[in-house]
């Protein structure tokens, strides 16, 4: 059995921290714009990651 890939890992990482980030940006918008974009990166790419069982290759039209 093969390992899964780490890379939608990363990904929720770079969205968590996007979200954290967002705390210090001073335009109200901009930080929710930021925040939101980071925790949907994350969720997304956390569900990418649960979803796709040890071995299965992603079909290359996904």
């Amino acid at each position: 059995m093969s390992a899964r890939s780490s890379t939608p890992l990363a990904v929720a990482i770079l969205g968590l921290l996007l979200a954290i980030v967002s705390y210090g940006i001073k335009d109200p918008k901009i930080a929710t714009l930021v925040y939101g974009s980071g925790l949907i990166s994350a969720g997304f790419a956390l569900l990418h990651w649960f979803m796709i069982p040890q071995g299965r290759k992603v079909p290359p039209s996904l």
